[in-house]
């Protein structure tokens, strides 16, 4: 997870914005080139997609679920598109949200 923090106006948003590929709006240069250590904005996106996201400063959530099961809900919004052999969805997310509630001791 990466949090950049920043007074209004300094581009904290644009930026986390350009990494997870929300470039609606952004005007750059035409000469300008994405890339992520390499691998072309266009690749990032369809091959990665999911790895890298951008949450709103305005935070939605779920006032009915439990801490568990919110954690659980943003750690299947948040999984990979391929997950590591003989993994499944479910237990990543399931794994995701213990190490999480261990981290903080929940």
């Amino acid at each position: 997870m990466l949090v950049v923090l920043g007074p209004p106006g300094s581009g904290c948003s644009t930026f986390l914005k350009t990494i997870a590929g929300e470039m609606n709006g952004l005007h750059s240069d035409q000469s300008s080139y994405f890339n992520y250590q390499g691998v072309t904005a266009k690749e990032m996106h369809t091959n990665h997609r999911g790895e890298a996201i951008y949450t709103a400063e305005v935070d939605v959530h779920f006032p009915q679920l439990s801490v568990g099961d919110t954690l659980t809900f943003a750690a299947r919004a948040r999984q990979p598109r391929h997950l590591p052999e003989g993994l499944n969805k479910n237990d990543f997310s399931s794994h995701l949200r213990d190490v999480v509630m261990a981290m903080f001791g929940i």
